[in-house]
């Protein structure tokens, strides 16, 4: 694994069998891989940080089609710039409405605070990363980012390297 590896999580809890219900994905939660170990995550009841993976984690680990390592050193610092923002309940009920209603709830708005799958997004787009432009930019789950971005499996899964 890379530093700017995308890491998709299948979530087993209530709120993840929720989430994998609307969204009709198994994937529930992402995570952005920043090196030695480390991820930036945004989740709720907690504002977006910086954790040290466990080695009971299960995930899928994704990367970027074609990035340079210049682009991927963007893309973290990026996402680094996110550190400490809280978690934004209101896109969760403006993608609910979205996917379940099919029904635009831009409407409803915050600021300064992002879900998990714009940890990945807007650092991405930032960076650079070429976009499908199938949503707009900080308006996805993270079933979405694989439409979004050219993502592929990494066969290998050990810790950065």
């Amino acid at each position: 694994m890379k530093p700017g590896d995308v890491l998709f999580y299948k979530g087993a809890s209530l709120i993840a069998r929720i989430i994998a219900a609307v969204t009709r994905s198994s994937y529930t939660h992402v995570a952005l891989a920043v090196g030695d170990g480390q991820i930036i995550e945004a989740d709720r009841f907690i504002k977006t940080r910086i954790r040290t993976l466990q080695p009971d984690e299960q995930y899928d680990v994704y990367e970027f089609e074609g990035i340079t390592d210049e682009t991927r050193e963007k893309l973290v610092t990026a996402a680094l710039t996110l550190v400490d923002y809280p978690y934004d309940y209101r896109q969760i009920v403006r993608n609910f409405i979205r996917l379940v209603f099919k029904r635009n709830a831009s409407f409803i708005e915050a600021q300064n605070a992002v879900i998990c799958s714009d940890i990945i997004d807007v650092p991405a787009y930032i960076a650079g990363v070429k976009r499908n432009n199938v949503r707009p930019v900080g308006d996805c789950t993270p079933a979405e980012l694989l439409e979004v971005y050219q993502l592929r499996p990494r066969t290998d899964r050990g810790l950065f390297r």
